[in-house]
């Protein structure tokens, strides 16, 4: 396993105990675990302030649907600096954010709203990043700056 696997695997470990959810699985699914609302408000701090009350109406009826997304050097097509986050969908709009381990519990900075493939500011509706066609696009364009420097070749070409 590489290192930046490894990195994923230890991230992705925490916040499926951190969210008791058991569906996060390997990066190249898309798997998607319910949750109640308390129980990712625990870990999502401020998630109320961005949601109506219709959402978290909606949340409290039929629960919150939450999908952990995972990109990594080697994703294929298209490579993508590796980057773990998790879509948590309302029923108005999703909400991205990243797990963050604390000393004994993981919990999840949001990081943009997404509303289809436009993605913005999580603490206004605007200004916008952009559109991207998935979620690991968003974090290259967002972090890859940040990121190049420790996987430098993490987005060239391999056989």
């Amino acid at each position: 396993m590489k290192r930046s696997q490894a990195r994923i695997a230890i991230v992705t470990a925490l916040l499926a105990g951190a969210l008791g959810a058991s569906a996060i699985g390997p990066a190249s699914a898309q798997e998607a675990a319910a949750t109640t609302p308390t129980a990712l408000a625990k870990r999502l701090p401020g998630l109320e302030a961005h949601l109506s009350e219709q959402e978290l109406e909606s949340m409290r009826t039929a629960g919150v649907l939450v999908t952990a997304h995972h990109c990594g050097c080697y994703d294929r097509p298209n490579p993508h600096f590796p980057y773990a986050l998790v879509i948590v969908k309302t029923s108005r709009r999703e909400l991205v954010a990243r797990p963050e381990g604390q000393e004994s519990a993981t919990e999840l900075a949001l990081i943009a709203v997404r509303d289809g493939a436009k993605y913005c500011r999580a603490d206004a509706e605007q200004p916008c990043y952009g559109e991207f066609n998935s979620p690991c696009e968003f974090t290259d364009f967002r972090y890859g700056a940040l990121l190049v420097e420790y996987f430098p070749t993490c987005k060239t070409e391999r056989e």
